[in-house]
């Protein structure tokens, strides 16, 4: 009985095997598409949950420290302020995973916005110079503009209402896909263009539609992108 069960056994052929390896394959490739889909999805839902943070802890703060941010003339000095008077103290929050400039960044990722010396707060030279997601509109406040209007939004947009692609030298954050843009009221929206049914976004003072976000903003109103302000 056990040489009858011995020679009963047999192996896969190597047609069986290449069968097999095919199917695996295939399956593969129809699965890794919707993980890559589900990755981004949850890589956008972050960023949204981010940008909502920022903009409520900003909301939060009195008019006078409002408008003392409004004063600045860095992103990363308006980020130190932040912390300051918000305790939005993770620099983690102005990074989004996967984004294509931070990954050209060869100096490691900075653990701090700043830190207290004698009293004053110092920013951290290494979170200057890291590539941060957003765009803030310094000044807009709930008290001086419309609840329409925007406080911040990812980096890459341009004023034709497009963000920029992954070979641009400050490329968008989700590449030309879109962006989001946050709200005074608390909104936060993903918009793949700004430019799309006439605009997306309302002009500051006609009220027309635009895309160009630099009309939806007040005259006193300062653009403050990475280690620049407009």
């Amino acid at each position: 009985m056990k040489n009858f069960l011995l020679s009963s056994r047999r192996a896969f052929s190597l047609m069986e095997l290449l069968v097999v390896l095919a199917l695996m394959g295939v399956l593969a490739g129809l699965l890794l598409p919707a993980l890559g889909s589900v990755q981004e999805r949850a890589r956008k839902s972050a960023a949204a949950h981010q940008m909502r943070q920022l903009t409520v802890a900003y909301l939060s703060l009195p008019e006078a420290v409002q408008a003392e941010m409004a004063k600045v003339e860095s992103l990363s000095e308006w980020a130190l302020l932040l912390a300051r008077h918000a305790g939005v103290l993770e620099p983690e929050i102005y990074w989004v995973r996967g984004d294509i400039l931070a990954a050209r960044q060869r100096s490691p990722q900075p653990r701090q916005i700043g830190w207290i010396e004698n009293g004053e707060w110092q920013l951290d030279p290494g979170f200057a110079d890291w590539p941060m997601a957003i765009t803030v509109a310094a000044g807009v406040t709930p008290e001086r503009c419309p609840a329409n209007t925007p406080v911040m939004w990812t980096r890459g947009l341009r004023a034709d209402g497009s963000w920029a692609g992954d070979e641009d030298l400050q490329p968008g954050v989700f590449g030309s896909e879109g962006g989001f843009v946050a709200f005074l009221d608390g909104r936060v929206v993903f918009y793949e263009n700004l430019s799309h049914n006439g605009g997306q976004l309302r002009n500051y003072q006609t009220h027309a539609l635009t895309e160009d976000i630099s009309k939806t903003l007040p005259p006193f109103a300062k653009v403050l992108r990475q280690g620049v302000a407009d």
